[in-house]
């Protein structure tokens, strides 16, 4: 008999939810891509395997920018819970993400977890943000929601419907010369545009806001023409990878630093 231990990456929820409960489910079913390594080869389950462990990371539901710059005619108040906050779309993402697992641990043929929560079954760990910590709940409300009352939570008319209080664990929180050189006319650019001075690790956040307030229908300034929309893109891309190591060269070690012991 081999003993199984799945390590599934599920990365950010992108979702088109309109209706509730189980439409959702399906819908995150068919948009949650699945994170395979390089190499990866899908092998044929042989009688006799056992799914012990499983380990299931993925990423905040949909937020808010993070911040903007000067100009930007949107400000913190256009975001009901702030900069950088979860939103209710974010939350309905987790929630169906939950219900997803659910069905995929819990309700099937062979349930690695038990049907309400269990301290000895489910290890739960975030990062110290606001939004990856309601990710959390919003998930676990999705995922646990047949606790018994009277046992799991308290038997009372005020407590929120089956809901199970589960803990969650947390923890607290160079550029390249040549790089930064050929792109320097470009950053000066959106320094001047934004009136805030944009340095390459920055052009991550002005490519975030004008995504996501595009993504809400927010008008974007004039500026931001296809070719800029293109060139932000493109460098907050090669930034992030540069910091994560999964760019070229590709950095395995990096990778597991900044992954941490989690992922080692």
């Amino acid at each position: 008999m081999r003993i199984l231990f799945l390590f599934l990456c599920l990365t950010t929820v992108i979702l088109a939810l309109e209706n509730h409960a189980d439409e959702e489910v399906i819908s995150a079913e068919k948009h949650i891509p699945v994170h395979k390594p390089r190499g990866y080869k899908k092998r044929q389950l042989e009688d006799g395997d056992e799914l012990l462990l499983s380990q299931v990371v993925w990423r905040h539901g949909d937020r808010a920018p993070t911040g903007t710059y000067p100009t930007d005619p949107h400000k913190e108040d256009a975001w009901p819970n702030g900069w950088g906050e979860l939103t209710q779309l974010g939350m309905r993402q987790q929630y169906a993400l939950g219900r997803l697992l659910f069905k995929r641990y819990v309700n099937a043929t062979k349930p690695l977890l038990k049907n309400s929560y269990n301290s000895k079954e489910v290890y739960i760990r975030s990062t110290d943000v606001n939004r990856t910590l309601v990710s959390a709940l919003s998930n676990l409300a999705g995922m646990f929601e047949n606790g018994n009352r009277g046992a799991d939570y308290p038997d009372s008319k005020r407590w929120p419907t089956n809901w199970t209080p589960i803990p969650i664990h947390t923890l607290a929180e160079k550029d390249d010369p040549k790089f930064v050189a050929e792109n320097q006319k470009f950053l000066d650019f959106v320094s001047e545009k934004t009136g805030k001075k944009v340095i390459m690790p920055e052009v991550y956040m002005v490519n975030d806001v004008h995504y996501i307030e595009k993504l809400y229908n927010m008008s974007q300034p004039d500026w931001i023409t296809d070719d800029v929309e293109i060139k932000l893109r493109n460098l907050s891309q090669v930034s992030t990878r540069f910091l994560f190591g999964i760019g070229d060269p590709y950095v395995p070690e990096l990778i597991r630093l900044r992954g941490g012991t989690l992922t080692d």
